[in-house]
């Protein structure tokens, strides 16, 4: 008998559902080669955008640092030098 409260998503859904602790095990992401630049490309557009609300008199100052931190963090981390072709995979989490 079927159960009508139980939730089932067609085994083609799976790519598309983000991890859940106790869920369904979906395959851990792992970027393509030129994932980096794509990302690069994104961060540079919205940079102007970020400083800007960043800058806003009404930022909470906390949040001002930590994303002011971790933009200084990702520019080193992701640094154009760096090649990520070698990057080890990612850990999955449990």
């Amino acid at each position: 008998m079927r159960n009508e409260d139980l939730l089932r998503f067609p085994a083609s859904w799976l790519s598309w559902l983000y991890p859940r602790r106790g869920g369904v095990a979906v395959p851990a992401p792992f970027p393509t080669k030129d994932a980096a630049k794509k990302l690069e490309r994104l961060v540079a557009a919205k940079a102007g955008d970020l400083t800007g609300s960043l800058a806003h008199p009404e930022t909470d100052p906390d949040l001002r640092a930590a994303a002011q931190g971790w933009r200084r963090r990702w520019a080193r981390r992701w640094s154009p030098r760096r090649s990520y072709a070698t990057s080890p995979a990612p850990a999955s989490t449990p």
